[in-house]
């Protein structure tokens, strides 16, 4: 027996409130109805949802938010919209973040402060950077 959906009941009101108590409800919200203020919610939720936000709405602000919340959100994050102070944030939030980094921006400060999150992170020090290809289904 499948599930009968009923997208009428897909609401702006209804996906709003999922994605304020579950970020990553994001997902299941039809694009049409993902705008700055949904996305902004989803995200200071969970720094994941971030890779549910459509292209043409990711801000630098709302990489950060989502990089302060979740250093490894930083992989769903474009290049044109990097800088070394949101890698950072990344880093500092999480140091296993530091994979996600070009190799030229592993600086010896980032390094020793992702290795002092977690010794796993010297994993990463020296290494290739991993892309979201491994997380984007």
């Amino acid at each position: 027996m499948s599930a009968q959906v009923y997208p009428a009941l897909r609401t702006y009101a209804v996906c709003f409130e999922a994605v304020r108590t579950a970020g990553q409800a994001l997902f299941y919200v039809p694009l049409e109805l993902r705008d700055v203020a949904m996305c902004q919610r989803a995200v200071e939720n969970n720094g994941y949802a971030l890779r549910f936000v459509p292209v043409g709405l990711l801000t630098p602000d709302l990489c950060h938010m989502a990089v302060t919340h979740c250093g490894e959100a930083l992989v769903f994050v474009p290049s044109q919209l990097r800088s070394p102070a949101l890698e950072e944030a990344a880093v500092a939030q999480s140091g296993m973040a530091l994979r996600f980094l070009e190799v030229e921006n592993r600086t010896p400060p980032l390094c020793a402060l992702a290795v002092k999150q977690t010794w796993e992170a010297l994993k990463h020090v020296g290494t290739s950077p991993m892309s979201a290809s491994k997380y984007i289904g």
